[in-house]
């Protein structure tokens, strides 16, 4: 038990997520944020649609316990998200074919510009 204790910490980076999450669903820049009384918060985060992205503008509902890493890997918390950073965003869940997009996020990534 121990030895496949040992294997799947090997397997798990540092930041305790899995090593290649894929591509991400949205990648852009983050255009409006409204926090919530829960701790979470709503994200418009409008892409390029250029970029070959299946969704380039969407309503990202960010939980209190969303995973958000930081530029230098390190975690992070909703507070963190403000408008004009870039975005990776990985979307957890279904997405509400609207106009935006709305979607729940399991992942976010804050990128360099």
């Amino acid at each position: 038990m121990a030895l496949i204790s040992l294997l799947v910490l090997v397997l798990i980076s540092p930041t305790g997520c899995s090593a290649d999450p894929g591509p991400p669903d949205l990648v852009g820049i983050v255009e409006t944020v409204s926090f919530l009384d829960d701790g979470g918060a709503t994200l418009l985060v409008q892409g390029d649609p250029d970029d070959g992205y299946q969704y380039y503008l969407a309503s990202v509902r960010v939980g209190r316990d969303t995973p958000v890493y930081l530029t230098d890997g390190s975690r992070g918390t909703p507070e963190d998200l403000t408008a004009g950073l870039t975005l990776k965003i990985w979307f957890d869940g279904p997405v509400a074919e609207s106009w935006p997009v709305q979607a729940g996020a399991g992942r976010i990534e804050i990128s360099e510009p």
